[in-house]
């Protein structure tokens, strides 16, 4: 910003905070703060002079040994001037000059720390990405899935529920807006099946994508929890190939159950007509003692497999249905064939 004076020709400000040795500022707008995002990759927009103003003050008034820019990304890299192989006449090199510059880059993004390297003498250093999670539910999207949920369940179990379960989910939806997400009319039967079928989808969709868990610390790995969400997030993927060790581990886990579908891209809502997988042995308390010391839990198998059956002396009697949370492959679905299973 440029000062005007009375006395004198004016001045720029600087937007910098010194702390003895430090100064602490913010990058100038390559334009004029008329439409940033059309402005920062310009290649032939000239910045103005309190931009040039700024580098000056770190190289003269300020005499700074080093610059270090934080954040991707700047917009030094991407003033007019050549590709590679600068001179004194681009835009890059007339600003900063022959200071070192430090550049901490996210490692995910290697094509626009090249053009720092390249066009602005960068010193990269690479660091890591935010943890990532699962989305998963919550609020009033927990709340509308239970919902769905019951709804599938109700339609085998008791159809009677169905009436006041379906009003449930169209006043849930249409005030949270997913039907105006899902393109749904305003006078649409949201508890056709059809139109359940899609919502159900949309809402595992939902669950799956993949979100920032927090921010990296510079110099420090993710622990605990976030390191796991953040190996699970980048096995789910196959890398190079997508043979072998390359495989993604979620269709790797898909093809040791027999499941004979892609798990990064299927159709959630879809109803699961394949082999159901074994399900696991759980440890559970036994409901008729008050104790709960280590001797008092039982094993029971969720399963009619008579070879895992074998495996505790609970043999294949399943635990009370209260007691039990059904897999995604044994939700009740309400679709036309009666012996199909959910995927999601």
């Amino acid at each position: 910003m440029f000062l005007a004076g009375h006395t004198d020709c004016g001045a720029f400000a600087i937007p910098a905070f010194r702390c003895g040795n430090i100064a602490i500022g913010l990058q100038p707008a390559r334009g004029y703060n008329i439409d940033p995002t059309a402005t920062y990759h310009d290649p032939d927009l000239v910045p103005p002079h309190n931009y040039f103003a700024f580098y000056a003050w770190l190289r003269g008034s300020f005499d700074a040994h080093a610059v270090t820019h934080f954040g991707k990304h700047g917009n030094l890299e991407w003033l007019p001037g050549k590709a590679v192989a600068l001179s004194r006449d681009c835009y890059p090199e007339a600003t900063l000059g022959a200071i070192p510059h430090l550049y901490p880059f996210i490692v995910n993004d290697p094509g626009e720390g090249t053009q720092a390297k390249r066009r602005a003498s960068a010193v990269i250093i690479d660091h890591l990405t935010p943890p990532l999670a699962r989305a998963e539910t919550y609020g009033p999207l927990r709340d509308l899935e239970a919902l769905v949920d019951e709804y599938y369940e109700a339609a085998n179990v008791d159809p009677r529920r169905l009436a006041v379960l379906g009003t449930q989910i169209v006043e849930l939806v249409r005030e949270t807006g997913l039907d105006r997400d899902l393109g749904f009319a305003a006078d649409a039967d949201l508890t056709d099946a059809d139109a359940l079928n899609r919502l159900d989808g949309y809402l595992c969709e939902l669950k799956e994508m993949q979100i920032r868990d927090g921010l990296h610390i510079f110099g420090q790995s993710p622990d605990g929890a976030l390191r796991t969400g953040l190996l699970v997030a980048l096995a789910r993927m196959p890398r190079g190939d997508g043979d072998g060790a390359n495989a993604s581990l979620l269709r790797a886990l898909c093809s040791d159950l027999g499941l004979a579908f892609d798990p990064l891209d299927c159709d959630f809502a879809m109803p699961w007509t394949g082999a159901k997988p074994v399900r696991p042995v759980i440890t559970r308390p036994d409901p008729h003692r008050r104790s709960m010391s280590s001797r008092n839990w039982k094993t029971c198998l969720l399963t009619s497999s008579p070879d895992v059956a074998q495996l505790t002396k609970a043999g294949p009697t399943p635990a009370p249905y209260w007691m039990r949370s059904s897999p995604p492959w044994d939700r009740p679905s309400i679709c036309p064939e009666p012996q199909s299973f959910r995927a999601c």
